[in-house]
């Protein structure tokens, strides 16, 4: 449940900025771990392109995704 409300709230972030229509630049900031980069940077870009992601709640939340060796 953590990491699903640590991407929502970044995905509030991108909503906000989008509201101001002006051209977007979305930029890592590193600190990641690494079986989370990928869940947040699909959300969050389709937050900034305006697609929806089919089923998007469990892409956050899989416990099944393990971190690469």
């Amino acid at each position: 449940m953590g990491e699903f409300l640590f991407h929502a709230g970044h995905g509030k972030c991108v909503e906000f900025m989008k509201k101001y229509n002006l051209p977007l630049l979305m930029m890592g900031g590193g600190g990641y771990t690494i079986r989370n980069v990928a869940r947040a940077w699909t959300y969050e870009t389709s937050i900034a392109l305006g697609v929806d992601i089919a089923n998007g709640r469990s892409l956050l939340g899989s416990r099944n995704m393990r971190p690469l060796k």
